[in-house]
């Protein structure tokens, strides 16, 4: 007997669970959302991810290989993007080309784990970042930024 799957359902590699697709689904590692390292995108996250990406003209496909080098589940990306609303992680400012920051005492260069994933940040910040002990100016500032960071990490880490 032929089972006939309707149009917008797949099949999970893995365990065999039948899910609902998304547009982004061509470019998935088709599996569920329980074996997908990603996830996959609810209406509720893709309410907060779709915005983000249309404003930066980018691709669900250019979003998901960002998300697989820096290991950031579909629910963390959501989070990470109702707190900070746009704009930049250390400086404030509204984000038009972004970067995602992390931790590279952890990860010196992507893939990384995700667990050290400090947010978002514009490119700019990122840069200064990148080379701080160059930038005096911007120096404490970096500091600090790394600083509130590592004391939210130990409040999450103790709890």
């Amino acid at each position: 007997m032929i089972k006939i799957i309707p149009e917008g359902v797949r099949g999970c590699v893995s365990c065999g669970e039948m899910y609902q697709t998304h547009k982004c689904a061509a470019l998935s590692d088709h599996r569920c959302e329980k074996c997908s390292p990603l996830g996959h995108p609810t209406p509720e996250i893709r309410e907060h991810i779709e915005p983000f990406i249309n404003y930066r003209k980018m691709t669900w496909k250019s979003l998901i290989l960002l998300m697989r080098r820096y290991s950031i589940h579909f629910k963390d990306l959501s989070s990470i993007l109702q707190k900070q609303k746009n704009f930049c992680g250390k400086c404030g400012e509204l984000m038009v080309k972004f970067c995602v920051d992390h931790d590279h005492a952890c990860c010196q260069k992507p893939p990384t784990c995700g667990k050290c994933t400090r947010g978002l940040i514009c490119y700019p910040c990122n840069q200064y970042m990148a080379g701080y002990d160059h930038y005096v100016s911007h120096k404490r500032e970096v500091e600090r930024y790394i600083e509130q960071y590592q004391e939210t990490r130990k409040r999450k880490i103790g709890s």
